[in-house]
């Protein structure tokens, strides 16, 4: 069995994360902040009706939070369960 990777940048660095956790890929959309959240936490967006948080992975590991541009994106994963937004600079290919 192969595993599939989708490659992505952050801050410099590239990524991959297993393909079968991605639900899809997204435009960058302005978060909405909210009030205490971990430093990491961009806000939310709404992803068809439903209230998706977005993770700002640079934040989140350790490195300066992103100031996001349109050319950003979302990666919308399922993980243990739970769904939410990467925020990442830039979603390189499928390997």
């Amino acid at each position: 069995m192969h595993l599939e990777l989708i490659t992505f940048e952050v801050a410099g660095q590239r990524f991959g994360l297993d393909i079968m956790a991605v639900r899809e890929i997204r435009a960058w959309t302005p978060a909405t902040p909210l009030p205490q959240v971990p430093h990491y936490v961009s806000g939310v967006v709404n992803l068809r009706g439903t209230v998706l948080p977005v993770i700002d992975l640079a934040a989140r590991l350790g490195w300066p939070a992103t100031d996001p541009t349109p050319r950003h994106a979302i990666i919308v994963v399922q993980l243990g369960g739970k769904v939410m937004g990467l925020m990442v600079d830039a979603v390189s290919d499928i390997v």
